[in-house]
């Protein structure tokens, strides 16, 4: 693996934030990224459940 690979990217941290307040179901997930980053952080179902699997 090289060093690109293994960067954490804003979606990623994002999720890992809102996950670490408590377990949360998909479409909180979505509008809790995009809240927390006031927009500058959009996740679909497929970006959120994509995210999810490289966490």
């Amino acid at each position: 693996m090289t060093d690109r690979s293994l960067r954490l990217r804003p979606a990623h941290l994002q999720v890992m934030l809102l996950l670490a307040e408590g377990p949360q179901h998909g479409y909180a997930l979505v509008g809790g990224v995009s809240a927390r980053s006031g927009g500058k952080v959009e996740l679909g179902p497929s970006s959120l459940y994509y995210t999810l699997g490289r966490l």
